[in-house]
């Protein structure tokens, strides 16, 4: 038994770094309150914030017969020198006051999300979440196991809030066909000209072969 996880998880976004970064910070928004209330998760607020971090707190429903967990947790935001944007959460000792009384476990977590610039165009992002989590007690195997993709969705609830595949998929299509329209532009090195005619004569051979 433990309580202990570990886990890391990256994936391709169809937005800019500042657009996911203004997502994620936005713990209380009305898109990801509706994804906390369909998760059937018991509480979710935000109890400071001054636009550069932020206190917050969660309680999440876990599998009967286990007890809620609890996470009060300080996240803040920053961007170094490369372009890349960070968002980091830790947990505290804070308390929260939710209005009504219910059993809860509390937590602990450690986490970060890297938002590389990624694309030619800046529309797009390789969002990367590592986080430690701790949720407290000693928990069978299964129980901690599971915890651990549910605690990295937070990288696929982003993919679907910003997918954007047939248009990104439009965009490289409308530049392949026009490579193909525009292919007497072309030019090719030494190199590449000797690989193309190794291959026209290799698609010969073999079709004096089938005759």
């Amino acid at each position: 038994e433990r309580s202990i996880a570990v886990g890391r998880c990256t994936d391709i976004i169809d937005a800019s770094p500042e657009v996911v970064l203004c997502y994620l910070y936005a713990f209380c928004s009305s898109t990801r309150m509706r994804i906390h209330r369909e998760e059937g998760h018991i509480a979710r607020l935000v109890q400071f914030d001054d636009g550069r971090k932020q206190l917050i707190a969660v309680v999440k429903n876990v599998q009967w017969p286990l007890t809620n967990r609890e996470f009060v947790t300080r996240m803040c935001w920053w961007k170094d020198a490369s372009g890349c944007h960070y968002v980091g959460v830790v947990s505290c000792n804070d308390n929260i006051d939710y209005g009504v009384s219910f059993k809860k476990v509390r937590g602990m977590t450690i986490n970060v999300t890297k938002l590389e610039p990624y694309g030619a165009t800046g529309e797009q992002c390789r969002m990367t979440y590592t986080q430690m989590l701790d949720a407290r007690g000693y928990l069978p195997d299964f129980i901690v196991n599971s915890l651990v993709p549910e605690s990295l969705g937070l990288v696929e609830e982003t993919r679907v809030a910003f997918n954007r595949d047939e248009e990104v998929d439009q965009v490289d299509h409308d530049a392949l066909v026009h490579i193909m329209e525009n292919s007497t532009d072309e030019r090719y090195a030494v190199e590449e000209l000797s690989s193309i005619a190794s291959i026209q004569k290799s698609a010969e051979d073999a079709g004096r072969d089938l005759k």
